[in-house]
């Protein structure tokens, strides 16, 4: 079954935050030392931070599988273009390997910003 992926409110932020504290864990607990996902997350993740990068712009989207929230992404307008650069994406482990999170990132036609207007595309930055 395809996932659904909608636009997630300010109100949402707080189910992208318990996604996080769901995927992270499982996702980097074997690769950082002890005790650094758990720091990762207070400090990404904590509601006030959310809500510091929604007021700043960060946009997010949920990942929704008959319903439930599954994972999530976010992106922002990259400043004087017309460029939106995804920023995190992230799904439950058991959805790992099953092309998902490609189908994510390349869903042609969403209008990123809510406004009705599909401007822009969306590109990974890298490091």
């Amino acid at each position: 079954m395809p996932l659904e992926i909608r636009p997630a409110s300010r109100l949402d932020l707080e189910v992208v935050r318990h996604l996080a504290e769901r995927i992270w864990p499982e996702c980097y607990g074997a690769m950082l030392p002890p005790g650094q996902v758990r720091y990762m997350l207070d400090w990404m993740y904590a509601s006030h931070r959310l809500q510091a990068d929604w007021d700043r712009g960060v946009r997010y989207r949920l990942a929704l599988l008959e319903g439930r929230p599954v994972g999530y992404l976010a992106w922002e307008w990259e400043a004087g273009t017309d460029a939106a650069f995804l920023n995190k994406l992230y799904l439950v482990p058991e959805l790992h390997g099953r092309g998902h999170g490609q189908g994510c990132r390349c869903r042609p036609g969403h209008r990123l910003d809510g406004s009705g207007q599909n401007r822009g595309h969306m590109e990974r930055r890298r490091a």
